[in-house]
């Protein structure tokens, strides 16, 4: 506390000495091309660029919205500055498949990445059986299952990773962002990290404490990596990644971003990962319904992606026999109801019908790659 006041005595003392008074807020001036389209901050109108606005100092969400197009990005004021932010607003009716770079807390998810898949060399007796054409690539283990398919995009940018491991198993899906194909990249380089220190290091003798901090380990090398190799064409990359683990009758899950984990029993989902997503904060602060959410204009960003702001959730979940436990990336879940997911999953005999059929739902409808992963005990 006396810090903050010989701080705030030291500021204020030198804004007399300079000849003023120290400013306490910023101001930002909004401008989009096409002009008197409305700006929404954190997810409050606000007005029509272009827009002069003074606020206190902090992280804001800027969204223009021109129809169904729209543009996003944060900024961070600080005290005395003033920021100038232009949002270019592609035409309405190419906004839904552009690829929009939102940098730093919030950002643009859904837009996928290429498929990377992996057998461990710790399992060599164990099959993972491989086949891609143009549109997707399936892969099949004994347990599990899982299918990326490009969708209605003109390439896919999502990753999945089905790993036998000598006492488990890992699954993974990634969904990247970022233009150029850089969210390809950066999927890539989330679903690889995670196989290298899963393969390097022996999980047998691991407690379970132990193995959501390797998960953790993954998670945020990951982003560094990605972090690291965001430059020129690529800055800005990023991605979703949900991973589990499952062992001995659990599973253990680590969440970024907006992609999902189910674990559906008898027919109902009984748990599920949370986003980190604007309409999630939304939801939880009981501003909006779960209905409203589907429709939401915002409903695109999401407010953790590896690459660009870093968080990870972990979930611990207990097995049944006959259990299932899905991974999902959002051309899936944003398009196929949830009450839809568990009653295909219900009717499936083996993870390899739950995941096609899934699939057959989510194409005729998604807008979006579309990825699943399925592990049925």
């Amino acid at each position: 506390m006396k810090n903050a006041v010989f701080l705030f005595i030291f500021l204020f003392l030198t804004g007399l000495v300079a000849g003023g008074v120290v400013p306490i807020n910023g101001t930002l001036v909004i401008t989009s091309e096409p002009v008197n389209a409305p700006i929404y901050i954190n997810g409050t109108l606000k007005g029509r660029t272009s827009l002069n606005i003074t606020l206190n100092p902090g992280v804001y969400i800027i969204n223009v919205t021109n129809g169904k197009a729209w543009n996003a990005t944060t900024v961070t004021l600080t005290p005395g500055e003033k920021k100038e932010v232009v949002l270019s607003l592609p035409k309405s009716e190419e906004s839904e498949m552009s690829l929009l770079p939102i940098l730093g807390l919030f950002l643009l998810a859904g837009v996928g990445a290429g498929v990377y898949i992996y057998r461990s060399r710790q399992s060599k007796e164990s099959s993972t059986e491989v086949r891609k054409t143009d549109s997707f690539i399936e892969v099949k283990a004994e347990r599990a299952f899982g299918i990326s398919h490009i969708g209605n995009r003109e390439n896919n940018e999502d990753n999945l990773l089905i790993l036998k491991l000598p006492d488990a198993y890992l699954l993974a899906v990634a969904d990247g962002l970022g233009g150029h194909n850089a969210g390809e990249v950066a999927s890539q380089i989330s679903v690889d990290t995670l196989k290298e220190i899963f393969e390097r290091e022996d999980t047998k003798e691991m407690s379970e404490e132990e193995v959501k901090a390797l998960l953790g380990k993954a998670h945020e090398l990951a982003h560094k990596k990605i972090k690291k190799n965001a430059i020129g064409e690529r800055e800005g990359m990023g991605t979703t990644l949900v991973t589990a683990f499952i062992r001995n009758g659990k599973a253990i899950i680590a969440n970024t971003g907006d992609s999902r984990a189910y674990l559906i029993r008898g027919g109902k989902i009984v748990s599920r990962t949370k986003d980190h997503s604007f309409v999630q904060q939304l939801l939880d602060k009981g501003e909006i319904t779960e209905e409203e959410a589907k429709r939401h204009p915002m409903r695109n960003i999401i407010t953790k992606a590896l690459g660009i702001d870093f968080g990870v959730d972990f979930y611990e979940w207990e097995l049944e026999r006959g259990d299932v436990l899905l991974l999902s990336t959002d051309g899936l879940h944003d398009y196929v109801d949830d009450s839809r997911i568990a009653e295909i999953v219900s009717q499936g005999k083996s993870a390899e019908e739950i995941v096609r059929k899934l699939i057959e739902d989510a194409l005729p409808v998604t807008k979006d790659n579309v990825t699943v992963v399925v592990w049925k005990g």
